[in-house]
């Protein structure tokens, strides 16, 4: 009892330290494409509209049937009568949100006006509870360099990029650093758990079922295989495979209701474009600027110094580079360049490394050493967290929203970034003005004017130019006015 309390005191500390740092950060409406895109599908999830059109476009078939019978293609539809996050499925009148259900799925059990500034709460929580939990019944501090080194990361990642920067943002990642660091710490004893745990991860970020590739030379397979041991193997395989497919149901079920098959991916074409321009994204991504790849090579280091140390054989070295090996190697190939992208490899290495300390003895002698550690980080991060919050003025959910309120005015907000930010606070349609041509968004326009849908222009979020706007609005003769927006900026209100 008195472990269990003292390791929820702990855990209390980390995540409310967590929690109060990156308030400020959490405070504002989302903009942008993530954030607005897994805020707005957890909205949906509140709704019980994910798999109906929760976009609200009555108007939607008409527009889109006008814009294909003059002659628009597909390209200049699919992403401009939508925010970002969302696209139009070409040749159809459904439009979806392009990411995985997990995170919204999460997040849509937390209140709207808290959900978040209670992300990076739950990111530690996960961090946190996963790890401890897969440990299993170990003797306190017995496991001590183990605890140690997981309080000592959580205070890392509340300082230091790469971790840092998906601590202040609402993504995806996040809030898989728990399972793909318990994925890595059972990864040699238990294989079939970390299968799971990597293949739940999956709901968050389709691309990590790219590690149960690596993952196959992790099972105990009957080796030399003898025809006698072919039912052996084939029931170790079913078994593997069917807790992978378990585990990823939400997203294959996501899918299926979604589009009707659960094998087409919700990412458009953009994303899942490759490319030849290899070289360059060699360049990118094996890069000593890249916090995630520095990272890799720390932990790889690491593994290197425990197989130099014979803690690990030269087998089990090499099978863990597989890891980061596979996952380089796809996104070289992959045409979108994120900085984040390679991230999952790096965690599953870092669970191995725990699990590894985990196992080393430890002295009687060290135990109050490790246990004033352990409870140093925590009030560290605790205390750390505390003088962030109280340094700065803080405004509630309400008082953020309301910051927004001139985009409610209008029916249509044609933007960039914030385009999503109007759906969000307003429910109201964001557009973008900058992802289209000329000829599709006077189309828009004129057709959304016709129907006296309100609209409106927002000059200082957008890629075209005000003065190309203006010109362009000219030529076509639709008659505006100009206002202008504390907050927001130039607004070119359609009269």
């Amino acid at each position: 009892m008195k472990k269990l309390i003292w390791s929820t005191v702990i855990i209390l500390f980390c995540c409310i330290g967590v929690y109060l740092k990156f308030y400020n950060n959490q405070e504002n409406m989302p903009t942008g494409c993530d954030e607005f895109g897994y805020l707005n599908l957890a909205k949906a999830f509140d709704n019980k509209t994910v798999y109906k059109d929760h976009t609200q476009r009555p108007y939607l078939n008409e527009l889109l049937d006008t814009l294909r019978d003059s002659d628009i293609e597909e390209n200049e539809i699919e992403w401009m009568i939508v925010p970002h996050a969302y696209y139009v499925i070409p040749n159809t009148e459904k439009i979806i949100n392009q990411y995985p259900p997990g995170t919204s799925f999460l997040l849509s059990y937390i209140s709207l006006p808290n959900r978040k500034q209670m992300f990076s709460f739950l990111a530690i929580f996960l961090v946190l509870t996963l790890p401890i939990i897969v440990l299993g019944k170990s003797n306190g501090l017995k496991a001590g360099w183990f605890y140690v080194a997981l309080l000592l990361f959580v205070l890392i990642m509340t300082v230091s990029s790469p971790f840092l920067t998906e601590l202040t943002r609402i993504n995806s990642l996040a809030l898989t650093f728990g399972m793909l660091i318990a994925a890595g710490m059972v990864l040699e004893i238990k294989p079939l758990l970390s299968c799971l745990l990597i293949a739940l991860s999956v709901n968050f970020r389709v691309i990590n079922i790219l590690m149960l590739i690596p993952l196959i030379s992790f099972i105990s397979w009957p080796l030399p295989l003898k025809k006698e041991e072919m039912p052996k193997l084939l029931g170790i395989g079913l078994k593997h495979l069917t807790i992978t497919l378990l585990a990823m149901l939400p997203y294959f079920l996501y899918v299926y209701f979604l589009l009707g098959n659960p094998l087409i991916p919700t990412y458009s074409s953009i994303d899942t474009a490759t490319t030849i321009n290899i070289f360059d994204n060699i360049l990118y991504y094996i890069n000593l600027s890249q916090g995630w790849f520095i990272f890799h090579v720390i932990l790889i280091f690491a593994l290197f110094t425990f197989f130099y140390y014979k803690k690990i054989n030269k087998i089990m070295f090499l099978k863990l580079l597989i890891f980061p090996i596979i996952n380089y190697l796809f996104f070289i190939f992959h045409k979108v360049q994120i900085n984040y992208y390679p991230y999952a490899s790096s965690f599953i290495l870092l669970g191995f490394i725990f699990y590894k300390l985990k196992c080393i003895y430890v002295d009687e002698k060290y135990y109050k050493f490790i246990a004033i550690l352990c409870f140093i980080f925590p009030v560290f991060i605790l205390l750390d967290g505390g003088f962030q919050y109280f340094s700065k003025t803080h405004k509630n959910f309400h008082e953020k929203k309301n910051e927004y309120l001139a985009l409610c005015s209008y029916d249509i907000v044609w933007g960039d970034i914030l385009s999503g930010t109007s759906e969000y606070v307003c429910d109201n349609n964001g557009f973008k003005y900058g992802a289209t041509s000329s000829r599709a968004r006077i189309l828009a326009l004129k057709f959304l004017q016709r129907r006296k849908y309100t609209q409106a222009i927002l000059l200082n979020d957008n890629l075209v130019a005000k003065s190309d706007i203006i010109n362009e609005l000219g030529l076509y003769d639709i008659k505006f006015h100009l206002i202008t927006d504390k907050l927001i900026g130039e607004i070119l209100v359609i009269d």
